[in-house]
């Protein structure tokens, strides 16, 4: 089966475009960004959908290039990874982000907003490194 291209368009939007809403509050004063509550939950939203946009991206195309059994979530990285398009150092940041995915959503523990803010100032960027990455299989 072939990579749907327009299903991978669709979720690379939605990375980009919490991307930029995300991005005017990656230079908050960490006192501004813990004063308001709607602010952190908006933004841990905004990175779990983020997330799991890469992950089906992921999915989908570990699927339709046949990269083996994926059973969970953090399988897909390696999974491109084994298929060349990952590098190692891009499937690391890739299992990274799932784990935070799952924190976010299952609640394992509560998510310190500091932490939250750390990773919106350090590591935004990573999701459009990762889906410029992810966007180039539909041009091979």
């Amino acid at each position: 089966m072939p990579v749907d291209q327009a299903i991978v368009r669709r979720l690379l939007a939605i990375v980009r475009r919490n991307h930029a809403i995300l991005e005017k509050y990656r230079q908050l004063p960490a006192a501004d960004f813990a004063s308001d509550e709607g602010r952190i939950l908006a933004v841990e939203h905004g990175l779990q959908i983020m997330i799991q946009a890469l992950i089906d991206i992921s999915l989908h195309i570990c699927a339709a290039m046949q990269a083996g059994k994926i059973e969970v979530y953090r399988d897909a990285p390696r999974g491109l990874l084994r298929l060349g398009l990952l590098t190692p150092e891009q499937a690391k940041t890739l299992e990274q982000m799932t784990g935070l995915r799952n924190l976010l959503v299952h609640g394992y523990a509560n998510i310190a907003e500091e932490r939250i803010l750390e990773f919106l100032r350090n590591h935004l960027d990573d999701f459009t490194t990762l889906a410029d990455t992810l966007e180039s299989t539909l041009r091979n």
